[in-house]
């Protein structure tokens, strides 16, 4: 009966199991102190964090950008409300001096009808040469005199008022935006202290998991010490066992011994395969007779006799 491929993989992963117990009773019974080889890592590779400090440009750079937005919407708000006022106080001027001019004109209008009513009704009394067509364009000319100056200095007072109310709105308007300055200065100040308290509470937290990092590493490698120091030990008081034991049995009886538990160990795990596969894995190279010397020669009779 052959054997597969796939029992064929098993019974080579079969084999270097015994192969390495077989090499653990070599070391068993070595004499020798060999140096133990753990399988340790030299470190645990721990990544620290980092941490970068922000500049104090940044900070501020930073807490500007924070409070900008609020800063825009107050000032453009205030920018619109002046420029409706400015507006309506330039449409005032507008008006009043469009007002000014029509009521100038409609007293120069009136002035020259009257004069012109004046010359009729004395024309047609004959009197157009006498002196009394001269008072009364002496007379109309001062009412319309006195008109016109009535006009002009309620013009300008109207002007006055106006001119007054821009200043006040300029003065008013130039307050507010330096308000809504002084307050974005005291708002970006606010948000830099905040900003430089977070990065300080981030810089102590970093500071913290790195150094719990370093004390990881550090218990580490003092755990390896000691791991390296019991397997120093061990593998000691292991070479005083054997050589105590050579010493007892002599080279003869240490070696057969030795042997005797080598073919245990090959019975074991052998004992559950059927003879083609036992002697496939016995007879397929010369570790198994190099191992087990005369005893050899007993494993391949203890497999023909008793696996079937």
């Amino acid at each position: 009966m052959s054997i597969t491929d796939e029992r064929a993989r098993q019974l080579a992963e079969l084999d270097q199991t015994i192969r390495k117990k077989i090499t653990a009773i070599d070391t068993k019974y070595s004499t020798s102190f060999v140096e133990p080889e753990l399988d340790l890592p030299d470190s645990l590779n721990l990544v620290p964090l980092t941490f970068t400090p922000k500049s104090d440009v940044q900070i501020a750079d930073l807490a500007h950008e924070q409070a900008l937005p609020s800063y825009l919407v107050k000032k453009d708000a205030e920018n619109l409300s002046y420029s409706k006022a400015l507006d309506a106080n330039t449409a005032s001027v507008t008006e009043a001096t469009y007002a000014n001019k029509s009521n100038l004109a409609k007293l120069l209008a009136a002035y020259n009808s009257d004069v012109a009513t004046a010359h009729r009704r004395l024309a047609d009394n004959g009197l157009q040469f006498s002196s009394i067509i001269y008072a009364a364009e002496k007379r109309l000319l001062a009412e319309y005199n006195n008109n016109v100056d009535k006009e002009n200095a309620d013009y300008a007072h109207k002007c006055a008022v106006l001119a007054t109310a821009k200043q006040n709105l300029d003065a008013r308007h130039t307050e507010r935006i330096t308000y809504l300055d002084n307050q974005l200065a005291a708002r970006e100040a606010e948000l830099a202290t905040e900003i430089r308290r977070k990065q300080e509470n981030e810089r102590l937290a970093v500071t913290k998991y790195n150094a719990a990092l370093e004390e990881r590493e550090v218990k580490y490698q003092a755990s390896c010490a000691r791991a390296r120091e019991y397997a120093r030990e061990a593998e000691y008081d292991r070479a005083l066992e054997a050589s105590k034991l050579y010493s007892e049995l002599g080279e003869t009886g240490f070696n057969n011994q030795m042997k005797a538990e080598k073919l245990a160990c090959c019975r074991f795990y052998m004992n559950g395969l059927t003879k083609e596969e036992a002697l496939a894995i016995a007879q397929g190279s010369s570790f198994y007779s190099n191992a087990l010397g005369t005893h050899y020669q007993t494993l391949l009779q203890w497999i023909n006799d008793n696996l079937s």
